[in-house]
């Protein structure tokens, strides 16, 4: 399974990318055009694959969903996101449907009795990347009937022009 989790990211990143990791602004520039910013994305999740979990972390000894997701758009394109899962939850536009996904889409799950409890990044194919508890940061499918199930919708955070 990891053979192919790896060989889908090593085809998703086979263009050249782009790396916005020195933007200080709080908002996408302008110049930078979605699938630059999507390969950045995508580029970045790789940077953490295999960091151990740790609840409430700041990286250095592990991460949780929410720090994952937050540190991966600050390092790939310069991007503040909250610290919460709930927080996070708060910002961009709903998507329902797993159809409409997109890369950098960040998807929400009810893992503990809340809305938005868990949260990962949309990266193609079916997959997406987050910090799970008893992996730490790895991908998994949406198609996951433990995480289909538990499935609350996405926020697109980058809106494709």
């Amino acid at each position: 399974m990891r053979a192919i989790i790896f060989l889908c990211l090593f085809l998703i990143s086979c263009l050249p990318a782009v790396r916005y990791s020195n933007i200080t602004e709080k908002r996408i520039p302008k110049e930078a055009k979605p699938s630059d910013l999507k390969k950045a994305i995508i580029n970045e999740v790789k940077n953490h694959i295999g960091t151990l979990y740790k609840k409430g972390s700041d990286g250095i000894k592990g991460m949780d969903c929410s720090y994952f997701t937050m540190i991966v758009f600050k390092n790939a394109i310069g991007l503040n996101l909250p610290r919460t899962t709930s927080e996070q939850f708060k910002l961009g536009s709903l998507i329902t449907d797993y159809d409409s996904l997109e890369v950098g889409d960040l998807l929400f799950f009810n893992t503990t009795g809340e809305i938005a409890s868990h949260v990962g990044i949309y990266i193609g194919d079916g997959l997406f990347a987050h910090a799970s508890v008893s992996e730490g940061v790895t991908i998994s499918s949406i198609n996951n009937p433990y995480y289909r199930k538990r499935f609350n919708g996405a926020k697109r955070i980058i809106e494709s022009k």
